[in-house]
């Protein structure tokens, strides 16, 4: 059972802190259910963890199937020894069983793959260097420092694959499939032509607001934790000139869906600090959350009634866990 959440702020730290990002989407076209299947092709290691959360406490506030499909993709070290994610999902799912939300380490056109006709696409972009090397990281979390050693193990291990954002989006499901020029503009076109929505990690809050109100979401509070400690990567020159091949097409890539997507017009979402005493006023609906594994009100995560919302916040205010608005 996870810990009360009001009772937890000043014991974190600092560690934790909760983030609210409000719909003005019509209330009462909030908690319908999606016309057609939702699914997140996680690539790794862009924030997946926190979109995971807020899919599972939209599907429950609208009471729909969701489906996290567990484990790796292309066989890919991701810190611990896991099972295939498109493999799990399609010996789970079927067309009869009306999934409406999925998540995982899965390619585009799996809705294919599992029967269905048509889906809503998104997916999180990052850039290349800095996913690579934070995928590197897992095999090695408690190091302070990741140099030629390390990169040579994950490298000559097989535990990563070349160009994960390139071949997810365009739809490779085999990882011995020759990742090139071709696979790029497959991608490029796929982000262009079937992607509902494309947003970067740098700029997570926006892409969720695109979200929110294209799918006329309610207000969602969600638990985020601070970045992990610092690691400082020690690059040679031979462990660039290894490493280019696994992010030539990706950062091809990343650069066109930048320009296409105006990443460079986003400029900086700072969250700020709620104002507690007008926030019931401004919301204008309930809110749903998701703070698992902790708990709020007695749940990890559920629905905050409308009446109640100003009362909750005061007390994580209270209680040394702020909420910023995202």
């Amino acid at each position: 059972m996870g810990k009360k959440l009001e009772d937890f702020g000043r014991k974190s730290g600092g560690q934790f802190y909760l983030n609210l990002a409000l719909s003005s989407a019509d209330p009462s076209k909030q908690f319908e259910k999606p016309k057609k299947p939702f699914i997140v092709t996680h690539i790794p290691r862009t924030a997946g963890t926190t979109l995971d959360s807020i899919i599972r406490a939209v599907s429950g506030s609208s009471g729909v199937l969701y489906r996290r499909a567990y484990g790796t993709i292309y066989g890919q070290y991701l810190g611990s020894d896991k099972d295939d994610a498109t493999e799990f999902i399609l010996e789970k799912e079927n067309p009869d069983n009306k999934i409406r939300y999925m998540i995982g380490h899965i390619p585009f056109g799996i809705h294919r793959r599992l029967g269905l006709e048509d889906a809503t696409y998104i997916v999180v972009l990052r850039d290349p260097v800095l996913r690579l090397f934070s995928q590197i990281k897992m095999g090695y979390p408690t190091q302070a420092a990741i140099g030629t050693k390390e990169i040579n193990a994950v490298i000559d291990g097989n535990k990563i694959v070349d160009n994960s954002q390139v071949r997810i989006i365009a739809g490779c499901f085999d990882p011995e499939e020759k990742c090139d020029d071709k696979m790029l503009r497959t991608a490029i076109d796929n982000l262009k032509t079937q992607y509902t929505y494309v947003g970067f990690q740098e700029h997570f809050p926006r892409l969720l607001h695109q979200v929110i109100e294209g799918e006329q979401w309610p207000s969602i509070l969600y638990l985020r934790k601070h970045q992990s400690p610092y690691t400082e990567i020690e690059l040679t020159e031979p462990s660039s000139k290894k490493l280019a091949p696994f992010l030539h097409l990706d950062n091809l890539l990343y650069e066109e869906a930048k320009n296409t997507f105006g990443f460079s017009k986003m400029g900086i979402h700072a969250p700020v600090l709620v104002n507690t005493q007008t926030i019931q006023t401004e919301s204008q609906a309930d809110i749903v959350f998701n703070v698992e594994p902790h708990q709020l009100m007695g749940v990890e995560a559920g629905t905050l009634p409308h009446r109640l919302i100003q009362g909750a916040m005061e007390r994580l205010e209270k209680n040394g866990l702020p909420v910023y608005r995202v």
